[in-house]
């Protein structure tokens, strides 16, 4: 059965535009770990319907930003491949909280939310 590339390109738009939402929400309440975490699933989802366009296909189910940048099929400066590999801690932080683990200052998760918000945007322009 065919992908229908276009609707499923949407719907990971839509779902990255909900995550970028939740982002800012949890930011207000000062919630970062999560609030990272939603902007990594924001710049999955984005570089997922970059994976579908591609491939004509359904993405792999993978967290890993640096291989679905890769798959994406765009010209990505060493810089962008850096960040995704760099920004992938924030979904393992969240998502596998360790007890005594610290967890990253709020100044760096700020930093690191806008560069992926430019990303985000950048990304969405390449569609």
């Amino acid at each position: 059965m065919a992908v229908n590339v276009e609707k499923h390109i949407q719907h990971w738009l839509q779902g990255a535009g909900e995550a970028w939402e939740d982002a800012d929400a949890l930011l207000e309440k000062k919630r970062y770990a999560f609030a990272a975490f939603a902007a990594h699933l924001a710049l999955e989802k984005t570089l997922k319907a970059h994976v579908t366009r591609v491939s004509k296909d359904i993405p792999p189910r993978t967290h890993d930003l640096k291989r679905l940048g890769e798959l994406a099929g765009l010209s990505l400066s060493p810089e962008q491949v850096e960040f995704f590999g760099e920004f992938n801690k924030y979904q393992l932080e969240s998502r596998y909280r360790e007890l005594d683990a610290p967890m990253s200052k709020p100044e760096s998760v700020l930093e690191s939310i806008r560069g992926a918000k430019r990303l985000c945007e950048w990304l969405k322009q390449q569609l």
